[in-house]
Protein backbone atom coordinates (compact mmCIF):
# COMPACT_ATOMS: atom_id res chain seq x y z
CA UNK A 1 0.00 0.00 0.00
CA UNK A 2 1.22 3.54 -1.09
CA UNK A 3 2.67 6.08 1.55
CA UNK A 4 0.13 8.37 3.31
CA UNK A 5 1.45 11.68 2.93
CA UNK A 6 0.37 15.09 4.17
CA UNK A 7 0.70 18.71 4.00
CA UNK A 8 2.58 20.05 6.49
CA UNK A 9 2.73 23.74 6.42
CA UNK A 10 1.71 26.52 3.77
CA UNK A 11 2.48 30.18 2.99
CA UNK A 12 2.22 32.22 0.48
CA UNK A 13 2.31 36.22 -0.08
CA UNK A 14 -0.33 38.49 -0.79
CA UNK A 15 -1.71 38.33 -4.60
CA UNK A 16 -1.38 42.16 -6.47
CA UNK A 17 -1.19 43.56 -9.89
CA UNK A 18 2.16 44.19 -9.91
CA UNK A 19 4.82 43.78 -6.84
CA UNK A 20 7.28 46.35 -8.90
CA UNK A 21 9.39 46.08 -5.66
CA UNK A 22 10.09 42.44 -5.70
CA UNK A 23 12.13 40.22 -8.29
CA UNK A 24 10.47 36.63 -8.52
CA UNK A 25 13.57 35.32 -5.73
CA UNK A 26 12.30 38.01 -3.59
CA UNK A 27 9.14 37.06 -3.25
CA UNK A 28 9.94 32.84 -2.80
CA UNK A 29 12.08 33.67 -0.33
CA UNK A 30 8.94 35.60 1.50
CA UNK A 31 7.35 31.79 1.08
CA UNK A 32 10.24 29.68 1.84
CA UNK A 33 11.43 31.30 5.19
CA UNK A 34 7.54 30.68 7.03
CA UNK A 35 7.81 27.16 5.59
CA UNK A 36 10.99 26.38 7.55
CA UNK A 37 10.13 28.38 10.40
CA UNK A 38 6.77 26.60 10.58
CA UNK A 39 7.99 23.04 10.74
CA UNK A 40 11.62 23.23 11.54
CA UNK A 41 13.32 21.78 8.77
CA UNK A 42 16.53 22.14 6.79
CA UNK A 43 18.06 21.26 3.70
CA UNK A 44 20.31 18.18 5.32
CA UNK A 45 21.18 15.09 3.73
CA UNK A 46 19.76 13.13 6.55
CA UNK A 47 16.70 14.42 7.80
CA UNK A 48 16.08 17.71 6.22
CA UNK A 49 13.84 18.96 2.78
CA UNK A 50 14.53 15.69 0.21
CA UNK A 51 13.50 17.55 -3.09
CA UNK A 52 12.50 20.73 -4.08
CA UNK A 53 9.95 21.05 -7.05
CA UNK A 54 9.42 24.95 -8.58
CA UNK A 55 6.89 25.97 -10.47
CA UNK A 56 7.40 28.89 -12.88
CA UNK A 57 7.54 29.69 -16.58
CA UNK A 58 10.42 31.24 -18.20
CA UNK A 59 8.54 34.08 -20.02
CA UNK A 60 7.09 35.66 -16.70
CA UNK A 61 10.49 35.43 -15.12
CA UNK A 62 11.85 37.22 -18.29
CA UNK A 63 14.89 34.89 -18.73
CA UNK A 64 16.05 31.69 -19.97
CA UNK A 65 15.82 28.18 -18.22
CA UNK A 66 14.95 30.42 -14.86
CA UNK A 67 14.61 27.64 -12.74
CA UNK A 68 18.62 27.94 -12.25
CA UNK A 69 18.14 31.00 -10.73
CA UNK A 70 16.10 29.24 -8.27
CA UNK A 71 18.54 26.49 -6.92
CA UNK A 72 20.23 28.84 -4.42
CA UNK A 73 16.98 29.96 -2.73
CA UNK A 74 15.22 26.67 -3.05
CA UNK A 75 18.05 25.03 -1.14
CA UNK A 76 18.87 23.03 -4.13
CA UNK A 77 22.47 23.11 -4.88
CA UNK A 78 24.25 20.17 -5.43
CA UNK A 79 20.76 18.43 -4.57
CA UNK A 80 17.25 17.25 -6.01
CA UNK A 81 15.33 20.28 -7.63
CA UNK A 82 12.82 19.97 -10.40
CA UNK A 83 10.32 22.69 -12.09
CA UNK A 84 6.76 22.39 -13.40
CA UNK A 85 6.18 24.64 -15.60
CA UNK A 86 2.43 24.12 -15.77
CA UNK A 87 -0.86 24.69 -13.78
CA UNK A 88 0.84 24.65 -10.48
CA UNK A 89 -1.13 21.97 -8.92
CA UNK A 90 0.60 18.82 -11.38
CA UNK A 91 3.99 20.05 -8.99
CA UNK A 92 1.84 18.82 -5.93
CA UNK A 93 0.86 15.91 -7.99
CA UNK A 94 4.45 15.24 -8.95
CA UNK A 95 5.46 15.40 -4.97
CA UNK A 96 2.94 13.48 -3.70
CA UNK A 97 4.16 10.71 -6.28
CA UNK A 98 7.65 11.02 -5.27
CA UNK A 99 7.12 10.29 -1.82
CA UNK A 100 4.80 8.01 -2.24
CA UNK A 101 7.31 6.03 -4.27
CA UNK A 102 9.74 5.63 -1.29
CA UNK A 103 12.29 8.38 -3.27
CA UNK A 104 11.83 11.05 -0.08
CA UNK A 105 10.35 11.69 2.69
CA UNK A 106 10.19 15.60 2.87
CA UNK A 107 8.72 17.67 -0.01
CA UNK A 108 9.12 21.36 -0.77
CA UNK A 109 6.68 22.24 -3.64
CA UNK A 110 7.02 26.45 -4.35
CA UNK A 111 5.45 28.56 -7.11
CA UNK A 112 5.79 31.79 -8.38
CA UNK A 113 4.70 34.24 -10.70
CA UNK A 114 5.60 37.71 -12.10
CA UNK A 115 2.49 38.27 -14.59
CA UNK A 116 2.89 41.79 -14.80
CA UNK A 117 5.83 41.79 -16.43
CA UNK A 118 4.12 40.26 -19.69
CA UNK A 119 3.17 43.07 -22.09
CA UNK A 120 -0.10 40.95 -22.88
CA UNK A 121 -0.81 38.09 -21.20
CA UNK A 122 -3.13 36.63 -24.28
CA UNK A 123 0.47 37.26 -26.00
CA UNK A 124 1.67 34.98 -23.48
CA UNK A 125 -1.48 32.15 -23.43
CA UNK A 126 -1.00 32.55 -27.29
CA UNK A 127 2.01 30.08 -27.27
CA UNK A 128 0.25 27.23 -25.75
CA UNK A 129 -1.52 26.23 -28.79
CA UNK A 130 -0.89 24.42 -31.68
CA UNK A 131 1.60 26.30 -34.03
CA UNK A 132 0.15 24.97 -37.26
CA UNK A 133 -3.55 25.48 -36.92
CA UNK A 134 -4.80 27.21 -33.92
CA UNK A 135 -1.44 29.96 -33.13
CA UNK A 136 -1.81 31.28 -36.87
CA UNK A 137 -5.78 32.56 -36.15
CA UNK A 138 -4.46 33.71 -32.83
CA UNK A 139 -5.89 31.74 -30.70
CA UNK A 140 -5.54 32.32 -26.66
CA UNK A 141 -7.13 31.60 -23.34
CA UNK A 142 -9.46 33.87 -23.70
CA UNK A 143 -10.81 33.39 -27.03
CA UNK A 144 -10.44 29.14 -26.17
CA UNK A 145 -12.15 30.04 -22.67
CA UNK A 146 -14.70 32.33 -25.07
CA UNK A 147 -15.55 28.95 -27.88
CA UNK A 148 -15.81 26.83 -24.26
CA UNK A 149 -18.23 28.86 -22.45
CA UNK A 150 -20.84 29.40 -25.55
CA UNK A 151 -20.72 25.14 -25.69
CA UNK A 152 -21.49 24.71 -21.75
CA UNK A 153 -24.07 28.04 -22.19
CA UNK A 154 -25.96 25.85 -25.31
CA UNK A 155 -25.83 23.14 -22.60
CA UNK A 156 -26.91 24.23 -19.48
CA UNK A 157 -29.04 26.87 -17.76
CA UNK A 158 -26.62 28.90 -16.99
CA UNK A 159 -27.01 32.62 -17.92
CA UNK A 160 -25.37 35.72 -17.61
CA UNK A 161 -27.09 37.10 -14.59
CA UNK A 162 -25.91 33.53 -13.20
CA UNK A 163 -22.14 34.47 -14.00
CA UNK A 164 -22.67 37.78 -12.65
CA UNK A 165 -23.28 36.56 -9.57
CA UNK A 166 -20.36 34.52 -9.67
CA UNK A 167 -18.20 37.34 -9.93
CA UNK A 168 -19.93 39.45 -7.33
CA UNK A 169 -19.80 36.60 -4.62
CA UNK A 170 -15.98 35.70 -5.76
CA UNK A 171 -15.69 40.01 -4.88
CA UNK A 172 -17.16 39.69 -1.31
CA UNK A 173 -15.12 36.58 -0.37
CA UNK A 174 -12.05 38.07 -1.37
CA UNK A 175 -12.35 40.89 1.10
CA UNK A 176 -12.39 38.68 3.66
CA UNK A 177 -9.22 36.91 2.54
CA UNK A 178 -6.06 38.99 3.56
CA UNK A 179 -3.68 37.25 1.01
CA UNK A 180 -6.14 39.21 -1.73
CA UNK A 181 -6.10 42.81 -0.69
CA UNK A 182 -6.53 44.44 -4.20
CA UNK A 183 -9.23 42.38 -5.15
CA UNK A 184 -12.07 44.21 -6.69
CA UNK A 185 -15.67 44.14 -5.62
CA UNK A 186 -18.40 44.38 -8.26
CA UNK A 187 -22.10 44.37 -8.34
CA UNK A 188 -23.83 41.95 -10.43
CA UNK A 189 -24.70 45.12 -11.87
CA UNK A 190 -21.59 46.54 -12.84
CA UNK A 191 -20.64 42.72 -14.17
CA UNK A 192 -22.96 42.65 -16.53
CA UNK A 193 -21.84 46.32 -18.01
CA UNK A 194 -18.64 45.37 -18.53
CA UNK A 195 -17.16 44.81 -21.97
CA UNK A 196 -17.06 41.67 -23.97
CA UNK A 197 -13.87 39.67 -24.35
CA UNK A 198 -14.78 36.76 -25.89
CA UNK A 199 -18.77 36.23 -25.98
CA UNK A 200 -19.95 35.29 -23.56
CA UNK A 201 -16.60 36.08 -21.20
CA UNK A 202 -16.78 39.92 -20.06
CA UNK A 203 -14.35 41.70 -18.72
CA UNK A 204 -14.76 41.14 -14.92
CA UNK A 205 -15.60 37.03 -15.75
CA UNK A 206 -11.98 36.88 -16.18
CA UNK A 207 -8.94 36.02 -13.43
CA UNK A 208 -7.08 39.80 -12.91
CA UNK A 209 -3.52 39.91 -13.80
CA UNK A 210 -1.33 39.77 -10.22
CA UNK A 211 2.09 38.55 -8.91
CA UNK A 212 2.63 36.19 -6.10
CA UNK A 213 4.31 33.21 -4.92
CA UNK A 214 2.83 30.03 -2.89
CA UNK A 215 4.25 26.93 -0.85
CA UNK A 216 3.78 23.59 0.36
CA UNK A 217 5.74 21.34 2.82
CA UNK A 218 4.15 17.75 2.03
CA UNK A 219 6.15 14.56 3.86
CA UNK A 220 5.09 10.07 4.43
CA UNK A 221 3.21 10.17 7.40
CA UNK A 222 5.92 9.04 9.92
CA UNK A 223 7.73 12.21 9.07
CA UNK A 224 4.40 14.32 8.86
CA UNK A 225 3.79 13.59 12.62
CA UNK A 226 7.39 14.76 13.34
CA UNK A 227 6.49 18.08 11.76
CA UNK A 228 3.41 19.26 12.59
CA UNK A 229 0.55 18.72 14.60
CA UNK A 230 -2.48 17.92 12.43
CA UNK A 231 -1.19 17.54 8.94
CA UNK A 232 -3.56 17.56 6.25
CA UNK A 233 -3.60 14.02 4.50
CA UNK A 234 -4.23 13.65 0.24
CA UNK A 235 -6.51 11.03 0.35
CA UNK A 236 -7.15 10.79 -3.12
CA UNK A 237 -6.02 12.93 -6.37
CA UNK A 238 -6.76 11.95 -10.16
CA UNK A 239 -5.40 13.16 -13.28
CA UNK A 240 -6.74 12.71 -17.13
CA UNK A 241 -5.33 14.41 -19.97
CA UNK A 242 -8.26 15.57 -22.88
CA UNK A 243 -6.89 15.56 -26.14
CA UNK A 244 -4.29 18.61 -27.22
CA UNK A 245 -5.82 19.65 -30.51
CA UNK A 246 -9.04 21.69 -29.80
CA UNK A 247 -10.33 20.16 -32.95
CA UNK A 248 -10.93 17.12 -31.37
CA UNK A 249 -12.14 18.12 -27.80
CA UNK A 250 -16.18 17.98 -26.75
CA UNK A 251 -15.95 21.11 -24.90
CA UNK A 252 -19.15 21.15 -23.05
CA UNK A 253 -18.53 17.68 -22.24
CA UNK A 254 -16.00 17.50 -18.81
CA UNK A 255 -15.37 14.40 -19.62
CA UNK A 256 -11.65 14.64 -18.81
CA UNK A 257 -12.37 16.50 -15.32
CA UNK A 258 -15.16 13.54 -14.66
CA UNK A 259 -12.48 10.79 -15.44
CA UNK A 260 -10.01 12.52 -13.28
CA UNK A 261 -13.06 12.75 -10.25
CA UNK A 262 -14.13 9.60 -10.56
CA UNK A 263 -10.35 8.61 -9.94
CA UNK A 264 -9.79 10.27 -7.18
CA UNK A 265 -13.04 9.24 -5.40
CA UNK A 266 -12.31 5.79 -5.96
CA UNK A 267 -8.83 6.45 -4.32
CA UNK A 268 -10.14 8.18 -1.59
CA UNK A 269 -12.93 5.75 -0.66
CA UNK A 270 -15.57 8.26 -1.56
CA UNK A 271 -19.30 6.73 -2.83
CA UNK A 272 -21.41 9.98 -1.92
CA UNK A 273 -19.32 12.90 -3.36
CA UNK A 274 -22.38 15.45 -2.80
CA UNK A 275 -21.86 14.85 1.27
CA UNK A 276 -18.48 14.39 1.28
CA UNK A 277 -16.78 17.72 1.75
CA UNK A 278 -16.56 20.42 4.01
CA UNK A 279 -15.30 23.01 1.97
CA UNK A 280 -14.37 22.76 -1.68
CA UNK A 281 -12.16 25.09 -3.74
CA UNK A 282 -12.58 25.47 -7.60
CA UNK A 283 -9.41 26.54 -10.14
CA UNK A 284 -11.75 29.17 -11.82
CA UNK A 285 -9.95 31.62 -14.26
CA UNK A 286 -13.17 32.43 -15.94
CA UNK A 287 -16.46 32.78 -14.81
CA UNK A 288 -18.38 30.00 -16.19
CA UNK A 289 -15.61 27.13 -14.72
CA UNK A 290 -16.87 27.67 -11.22
CA UNK A 291 -20.62 25.79 -12.22
CA UNK A 292 -18.65 24.03 -15.32
CA UNK A 293 -16.59 22.19 -13.07
CA UNK A 294 -18.82 21.44 -10.02
CA UNK A 295 -20.96 19.58 -12.40
CA UNK A 296 -18.08 17.66 -14.30
CA UNK A 297 -16.89 16.89 -10.54
CA UNK A 298 -20.52 15.30 -9.79
CA UNK A 299 -21.71 17.56 -7.57
CA UNK A 300 -24.02 19.16 -9.47
CA UNK A 301 -26.28 17.77 -11.91
CA UNK A 302 -25.21 18.19 -15.78
CA UNK A 303 -26.71 21.47 -17.23
CA UNK A 304 -28.25 22.43 -13.68
CA UNK A 305 -25.43 24.40 -12.98
CA UNK A 306 -27.52 27.70 -13.27
CA UNK A 307 -30.26 26.82 -10.64
CA UNK A 308 -27.09 25.48 -8.39
CA UNK A 309 -26.39 29.32 -8.09
CA UNK A 310 -29.79 31.00 -8.19
CA UNK A 311 -30.41 28.73 -5.16
CA UNK A 312 -27.49 29.64 -3.00
CA UNK A 313 -25.70 26.77 -3.95
CA UNK A 314 -21.73 27.88 -3.44
CA UNK A 315 -23.05 29.26 -0.24
CA UNK A 316 -24.50 26.34 1.20
CA UNK A 317 -21.32 24.02 -0.14
CA UNK A 318 -18.84 26.67 0.49
CA UNK A 319 -17.27 26.81 -2.51
CA UNK A 320 -14.37 28.97 -3.21
CA UNK A 321 -14.71 30.88 0.29
CA UNK A 322 -11.15 32.24 -0.29
CA UNK A 323 -12.27 34.38 -3.54
CA UNK A 324 -10.94 31.96 -6.16
CA UNK A 325 -9.37 32.85 -8.79
CA UNK A 326 -11.08 35.29 -9.72
CA UNK A 327 -9.98 36.94 -6.50
CA UNK A 328 -6.57 36.96 -7.99
CA UNK A 329 -4.07 34.19 -8.43
CA UNK A 330 -0.78 34.72 -10.51
CA UNK A 331 -0.83 32.69 -14.36
CA UNK A 332 0.37 28.81 -13.17
CA UNK A 333 -0.64 29.38 -9.58
CA UNK A 334 -4.47 28.52 -9.59
CA UNK A 335 -4.40 24.84 -8.33
CA UNK A 336 -1.43 25.09 -6.25
CA UNK A 337 -2.88 28.03 -4.56
CA UNK A 338 -6.37 25.81 -3.99
CA UNK A 339 -4.53 22.87 -2.28
CA UNK A 340 -3.22 25.25 -0.26
CA UNK A 341 -5.71 28.08 1.24
CA UNK A 342 -5.48 28.13 4.79
CA UNK A 343 -9.40 28.12 4.97
CA UNK A 344 -9.71 24.10 3.95
CA UNK A 345 -6.97 22.89 7.09
CA UNK A 346 -8.75 24.90 9.27
CA UNK A 347 -11.87 23.28 8.30
CA UNK A 348 -10.00 20.17 8.79
CA UNK A 349 -9.84 20.99 12.47
CA UNK A 350 -11.90 22.35 15.57
CA UNK A 351 -10.94 25.93 14.36
CA UNK A 352 -14.00 26.09 11.96
CA UNK A 353 -16.49 27.10 14.40
CA UNK A 354 -14.37 30.20 14.36
CA UNK A 355 -13.52 30.84 11.10
CA UNK A 356 -17.31 30.10 10.36
CA UNK A 357 -18.54 32.40 13.01
CA UNK A 358 -16.43 35.42 11.83
CA UNK A 359 -17.52 34.92 7.83
CA UNK A 360 -21.10 35.05 9.28
CA UNK A 361 -20.64 37.86 11.15
CA UNK A 362 -19.36 40.30 8.80
CA UNK A 363 -21.66 38.88 6.25
CA UNK A 364 -24.55 40.01 8.64
CA UNK A 365 -22.66 43.29 9.36
CA UNK A 366 -22.58 43.87 5.44
CA UNK A 367 -26.05 43.49 4.72
CA UNK A 368 -27.71 45.33 7.92
CA UNK A 369 -25.43 48.50 6.53
CA UNK A 370 -26.79 48.08 2.91
CA UNK A 371 -30.42 48.00 4.54
CA UNK A 372 -29.38 51.13 6.24
CA UNK A 373 -27.82 52.77 3.74
CA UNK A 374 -30.98 52.26 1.17
CA UNK A 375 -32.26 55.59 -0.07
CA UNK A 376 -29.49 57.88 1.47
CA UNK A 377 -26.90 60.04 0.38
CA UNK A 378 -23.35 58.80 0.27
CA UNK A 379 -20.39 59.32 -1.22
CA UNK A 380 -18.98 57.12 -3.89
CA UNK A 381 -15.81 55.84 -2.26
CA UNK A 382 -17.67 54.06 0.49
CA UNK A 383 -17.05 50.92 0.40
CA UNK A 384 -19.72 48.81 2.99
CA UNK A 385 -18.14 45.82 2.67
CA UNK A 386 -14.92 47.45 4.16
CA UNK A 387 -17.51 49.19 6.94
CA UNK A 388 -18.46 45.72 7.70
CA UNK A 389 -14.86 44.14 8.78
CA UNK A 390 -13.55 47.47 10.79
CA UNK A 391 -16.80 47.29 12.82
CA UNK A 392 -16.70 43.66 14.34
CA UNK A 393 -19.06 43.49 17.00
CA UNK A 394 -21.54 46.45 16.16
CA UNK A 395 -24.80 45.82 16.38
CA UNK A 396 -27.80 46.73 13.94
CA UNK A 397 -28.57 50.10 15.79
CA UNK A 398 -24.80 50.89 16.20
CA UNK A 399 -24.07 49.97 12.52
CA UNK A 400 -26.85 52.86 12.08
CA UNK A 401 -26.09 55.34 13.94
CA UNK A 402 -22.70 54.90 12.92
CA UNK A 403 -23.76 55.72 9.55
CA UNK A 404 -26.97 58.37 9.62
CA UNK A 405 -26.60 60.11 13.30
CA UNK A 406 -25.73 63.80 12.50
CA UNK A 407 -22.33 64.28 14.28
CA UNK A 408 -22.86 67.55 15.39
CA UNK A 409 -25.98 67.40 17.18
CA UNK A 410 -25.55 64.21 18.46
CA UNK A 411 -22.11 65.26 20.43
CA UNK A 412 -23.21 68.77 21.24
CA UNK A 413 -24.57 68.16 24.58
CA UNK A 414 -21.54 65.95 25.48
CA UNK A 415 -18.73 67.80 24.27
CA UNK A 416 -20.21 71.61 25.00
CA UNK A 417 -17.50 72.91 26.99
CA UNK A 418 -14.58 71.33 24.38
CA UNK A 419 -15.36 74.49 21.99
CA UNK A 420 -16.99 73.77 18.73
CA UNK A 421 -18.50 70.75 18.17
CA UNK A 422 -17.39 70.21 14.89
CA UNK A 423 -13.34 70.20 16.25
CA UNK A 424 -14.43 68.24 19.30
CA UNK A 425 -15.69 65.37 17.23
CA UNK A 426 -12.87 65.43 15.08
CA UNK A 427 -10.13 64.96 18.21
CA UNK A 428 -12.55 62.58 20.20
CA UNK A 429 -14.65 60.53 17.53
CA UNK A 430 -11.23 58.34 16.43
CA UNK A 431 -10.58 57.65 20.35
CA UNK A 432 -14.68 56.89 20.99
CA UNK A 433 -14.62 54.72 17.77
CA UNK A 434 -11.59 53.13 18.78
CA UNK A 435 -12.74 52.28 22.36
CA UNK A 436 -16.04 50.95 20.52
CA UNK A 437 -14.32 48.40 18.47
CA UNK A 438 -11.41 47.23 21.26
CA UNK A 439 -15.33 46.52 23.22
CA UNK A 440 -16.75 44.73 20.20
CA UNK A 441 -13.90 42.83 19.29
CA UNK A 442 -13.60 41.31 23.18
CA UNK A 443 -17.38 40.95 23.01
CA UNK A 444 -16.93 39.16 19.98
CA UNK A 445 -14.28 36.68 21.13
CA UNK A 446 -16.02 35.94 23.99
CA UNK A 447 -18.99 34.70 21.91
CA UNK A 448 -16.99 32.51 19.56
CA UNK A 449 -14.64 31.34 22.45
CA UNK A 450 -18.06 30.62 24.40
CA UNK A 451 -19.88 29.09 21.19
CA UNK A 452 -16.45 26.94 20.38
CA UNK A 453 -16.35 25.52 24.47
CA UNK A 454 -20.21 24.43 23.86
CA UNK A 455 -18.95 22.24 20.75
CA UNK A 456 -16.06 21.85 22.06
CA UNK A 457 -17.03 19.61 25.34
CA UNK A 458 -20.56 18.26 23.76
CA UNK A 459 -20.78 15.05 25.96
CA UNK A 460 -21.46 12.98 22.55
CA UNK A 461 -18.08 14.46 21.10
CA UNK A 462 -16.04 14.06 24.17
CA UNK A 463 -17.30 10.44 24.11
CA UNK A 464 -16.70 9.58 21.21
CA UNK A 465 -13.00 11.27 20.94
CA UNK A 466 -12.52 8.74 24.12
CA UNK A 467 -13.63 6.00 22.18
CA UNK A 468 -11.67 6.72 19.14
CA UNK A 469 -8.59 6.97 21.27
CA UNK A 470 -9.08 4.74 24.13
CA UNK A 471 -6.69 1.69 22.23
CA UNK A 472 -3.91 4.65 21.03
CA UNK A 473 -3.54 6.56 24.48
CA UNK A 474 -3.83 3.35 26.97
CA UNK A 475 -6.92 4.76 28.64
CA UNK A 476 -8.74 2.75 31.56
CA UNK A 477 -12.10 2.93 32.81
CA UNK A 478 -12.18 5.11 35.76
CA UNK A 479 -12.24 3.56 39.29
CA UNK A 480 -12.75 5.07 42.50
CA UNK A 481 -8.85 4.16 43.71
CA UNK A 482 -7.38 6.68 40.64
CA UNK A 483 -8.31 9.07 43.10
CA UNK A 484 -6.93 7.86 46.49
CA UNK A 485 -7.68 5.03 48.98
CA UNK A 486 -10.04 5.78 51.82
CA UNK A 487 -7.36 5.51 54.87
CA UNK A 488 -5.44 8.37 53.44
CA UNK A 489 -8.18 10.46 54.27
CA UNK A 490 -7.47 12.26 57.49
CA UNK A 491 -10.90 12.24 59.61
CA UNK A 492 -11.18 14.35 61.77
CA UNK A 493 -9.47 17.27 60.86
CA UNK A 494 -6.37 17.84 63.75
CA UNK A 495 -6.80 21.02 65.51
CA UNK A 496 -4.81 24.32 64.16
CA UNK A 497 -1.30 24.51 66.14
CA UNK A 498 -1.41 27.82 68.46
CA UNK A 499 0.21 30.47 68.13
CA UNK A 500 3.16 30.75 70.96
CA UNK A 501 5.59 33.54 69.49
CA UNK A 502 3.49 35.80 67.20
CA UNK A 503 5.40 38.82 65.54
CA UNK A 504 3.91 42.65 65.62
CA UNK A 505 3.58 43.63 62.20
CA UNK A 506 4.56 47.51 61.67
CA UNK A 507 3.47 50.54 59.41
CA UNK A 508 6.05 52.82 60.72
CA UNK A 509 8.13 52.30 57.10
CA UNK A 510 5.19 53.68 54.99
CA UNK A 511 4.72 56.57 57.05
CA UNK A 512 8.31 57.60 57.44
CA UNK A 513 10.34 59.80 55.07
CA UNK A 514 12.33 56.47 54.26
CA UNK A 515 12.64 56.13 50.73
CA UNK A 516 13.40 52.33 48.50
CA UNK A 517 17.11 52.75 48.02
CA UNK A 518 15.97 51.01 44.24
Amino acid sequence: MARRVGICAVAQTTYQRDKWHERFQGMALEVLEPLLEKTGLDFSEEQGIGMSISVSDDVFDARTISDNAMTDVLGAHMRCEEKVAQEGIQALYYGLAAIQSGHVDVVLVLGHCKESQGQSRNMVTHLAFDPFYTRPVGLDFTAAAGMQAQAYAAASDVTDDHLAEVVARAGRMARMNPATPETAVFSPEEVLASPMLADPIRAHHAYPVSDGAVGLILAAEDRARDICTHPVWITGVGNCMDSFFLGDRDLASNFALKQAAARAYRRAGIDAPRDAFDVIEISDQFAYQQPMWMEGLGLVDDGRGGAWIAGGGPDAMNVNRSGGMLAGNPLLLGGLVRAAVELAKDWRTDRVLRRLEALLLVADREQILKIHSRGKPMAEDVDLAHVARATPGFSGADLEQLLFVDRELAYAVLLHDVGSTSHAWDLVAPLLIDAHRAIALDREAIHVLRAEWAYLNRPDRLADLADLNFDRLGLLPLMPDAFGAVDQIIYPIPPILPITNPIELSSDAATSDWEDPL
